[in-house]
């Protein structure tokens, strides 16, 4: 017991009281508040509201489609189809300058493939 109260006198040194937390606490919620009153204060004297409007839902912005990212195109320099109909495939895709090495690799692959297929 003699231990426990030493340690509980020593510790007073350093720990802040229950009450004074509470306190703490109570004037950061009031602080808050006024913050919040005075935000829409500053709100309403911009931009006053229109009677005449319907106020905006909550989640205006938030419920609709999102933007589509831009998507480069995977083709050469003229994606689009020839006058004749469609682009034939790997050709016309072996023809762009803009395209990774990666594809390059496949197009010789599929190629070479087909080069090989021919001759058995």
């Amino acid at each position: 017991l003699a231990v426990a109260q030493r340690i509980r006198a020593d510790a007073s040194a350093y720990i802040t009281p229950e009450t004074e937390i509470a306190a703490q606490q109570e004037r950061g919620r009031q602080r808050v508040h006024e913050w919040r009153r005075e935000v829409e204060r500053i709100r309403q004297s911009q931009n006053p509201p229109d009677p005449k409007q319907q106020p905006a839902h909550k989640n205006l912005g938030r419920d609709g489609q999102r933007s589509k990212h831009f998507q480069p195109s995977t083709g050469g320099a003229n994606s689009e189809a020839p006058e004749g109909g469609e682009p034939d495939g790997d050709d016309a895709e072996a023809e762009g300058e803009n395209l990774s090495p990666y594809r390059r690799l496949l197009i010789e692959r599929q190629q070479a493939e087909a080069g090989g297929e021919v001759g058995v």
